[in-house]
């Protein structure tokens, strides 16, 4: 039952971007006018952060970091508590998860099933090691926060390069361009290949 919520899960996000990406490929078919209107509006809102405003955003430091520097043994045992909880929690579905009792299910496993669980346990791992390195950081965070401000300091200024951003300054706008000379073969290739992975996935 648990598999089958995953999988349910999954397929539903596949099939929902899948049907969006179609979507948008018969707009810029049927109507490209109106599609090219509406690329260029999102092209705008997106570029309405310019990057002098994203470095300063960067650089700026909020209430909330004034209050973890502040009261750093109360922020550090929170995390540490939290990060303990879900080590101890994953630790428990790990001891279910490859007792003994669960070697003979494991077996007659379908292919899809087994698919299914190598990714839950990739999934469990993946949480495992962001738990532990939650406790390391609040341990951090408890006994030398000052280590952290440094390490902010030096976050900053690594992000605050010349190479950086003149990388970000630059303007690429090719794939644009071809979209407005060919927004019918765009929106033709996008359904298409929408589709072919649509069809592939049903035949799974």
């Amino acid at each position: 039952m648990e598999n089958y919520f995953i999988y349910a899960v999954l397929y539903a996000w596949w099939l929902t971007g899948l049907v969006a990406v179609m979507l948008i490929g018969l707009w810029a078919m049927i109507a490209p006018t109106h599609f090219l209107t509406f690329n260029k509006k999102t092209s705008r809102w997106i570029g309405f952060w310019s990057n002098e405003q994203v470095k300063n955003l960067a650089d700026k430091s909020f209430a909330s970091e004034k209050f973890i520097y502040r009261h750093h043994i109360i922020s550090g045992s929170v995390l540490f508590a939290m990060s303990g909880f879900i080590v101890w929690l994953i630790r428990g579905i790990t001891i279910q998860r490859f007792s003994k009792s669960s070697w003979e299910p494991a077996l007659s496993m379908s292919l899809d099933d087994f698919r299914i669980a190598m990714l839950l346990d990739v999934l469990i791992g993946y949480g495992l090691i962001i738990a532990v390195f939650g406790m390391v950081f609040s341990l951090v965070v408890m006994v030398r926060p000052s280590v952290l401000k440094r390490l902010e300091v030096l976050g900053n200024y690594w992000i605050d390069t010349v190479t950086f951003e003149s990388k970000l300054n630059k303007v690429y706008d090719a794939p644009d361009r071809w979209v407005e000379k060919h927004p019918v073969v765009f929106g033709g290739a996008v359904y298409s290949i929408a589709l072919a992975i649509l069809i592939f996935i049903e035949k799974m």
